[in-house]
């Protein structure tokens, strides 16, 4: 009885070993960063549909979890999901990295001067449709064999090639350019369902001749630079002379206008003045000529005798006694009773 049950037990651990060998093969597991595409390479009577390679429900590729397949007549082809890079550098990925890394020497650049240099550069790309990839390139790593690895550094001279080496120091330059090889890679990459997401340059070499040549180009530039703005300058300078020398003698040429139209008013106003003051002076001479005009016929005329003796009466104001000689004493005695007749004969009668 021992010896049936300890047979009944094996037989039940073979069988669960065999079912679940069965099972792992009918049912394979897609790993979450894995995508992946069905073969057929053999559906007796049609029963498995097509043959060949095929995606899973609504022609999409199979994504993360079990999918059924018929061991030995059907299979699954698994891509990366994640981000791969395609690395040009001298030194060689660690053995972590070699899972989605692939290393190619430094990408070798003639550079539009003919000059040669080598660039340590990362390529960032996805598979975005693996049925384009296995039917155009094929299953496992020939992505990489051949879709990016031959496409990538021709891509790359041929947008790269057209800097200079003093460009790869230049980053809004270097920027532009690997866009532009990223663009190009993309247009050869879209029937293969690859992306490229990004190009990094990390480091430019130079051979040392190549080193050496480029200084003393960059110095001789620099040279023309210098000389070229020590010209501009000079020239800016006589420039200036030449305004400042023009702005003063216009200030001047302003200065002496000023100064003769103030000599021409100064001028104008003396001679107006000196009008003016004669024309005044000959309105005075004229009124003190007319005052005498009219004082001599006030003179002359009815009651001027009466005048004459009160002016020569003004004469004696204020003098009590005269002595005079006889002969003047009667004339005055004469002149009095003149006055007194003319008194009488012009007032009223005292």
């Amino acid at each position: 009885m021992v010896k049936y049950g300890g047979a009944i037990k094996a037989a039940v651990v073979g069988g669960s070993a065999l079912f679940l060998a069965a099972y792992n093969l009918a049912m394979p597991f897609v790993k979450q960063d894995e995508l992946a595409v069905k073969q057929t390479t053999f559906s007796p009577f049609g029963i498995l549909g097509r043959e060949g390679i095929k995606a899973g429900p609504e022609d999409k590729t199979y994504d993360t979890g079990k999918h059924f397949i018929v061991p030995g007549l059907q299979k699954l082809h698994r891509f990366p999901k994640d981000v791969q890079v395609l690395n040009y550098a001298v030194t060689e990925p660690t053995k972590d990295d070699r899972r989605y890394m692939r290393n190619e020497r430094a990408a070798h650049i003639q550079t539009s001067d003919g000059f040669y240099v080598d660039l340590d550069i990362s390529i960032f790309y996805r598979v975005t449709d693996p049925k384009k990839t296995i039917t155009s390139i094929g299953a496992g790593k020939l992505y990489e064999e051949n879709g990016i690895v031959p496409r990538g550094e021709p891509a790359l001279k041929d947008t790269l090639g057209k800097l200079q080496p003093k460009d790869f120091y230049n980053v809004e330059e270097r920027i532009e350019k690997a866009e532009e090889a990223r663009t190009l890679l993309n247009s050869r990459l879209a029937e293969s369902g690859m992306e490229v997401s990004h190009i990094q340059i990390r480091k430019v070499t130079y051979h040392p001749k190549i080193r050496t040549k480029m200084l003393d180009k960059i110095v001789e530039t620099q040279v023309k630079l210098r000389n070229t703005a020590e010209s501009d300058r000079e020239a800016s300078q006589a420039k200036l002379s030449g305004l400042v020398k023009e702005g003063t003698e216009a200030a001047l040429s302003k200065k002496r206008e000023g100064d003769a139209y103030k000599q021409v008013k100064h001028s104008e106003q003396e001679a107006y003045a000196r009008k003016k003051t004669s024309d005044a002076d000959k309105l005075v001479k004229l009124a003190e000529a007319e005052s005498k005009r009219l004082v001599n016929e006030a003179y002359e005329g009815e009651g001027s005798d009466m005048i004459v003796g009160l002016e020569g009466a003004k004469l004696f104001k204020n003098i009590d006694t005269i002595y005079l000689p006889v002969d003047q004493f009667t004339a005055l005695e004469a002149i009095m009773k003149s006055i007194e007749s003319s008194a009488v004969e012009g007032g009223d009668g005292k």
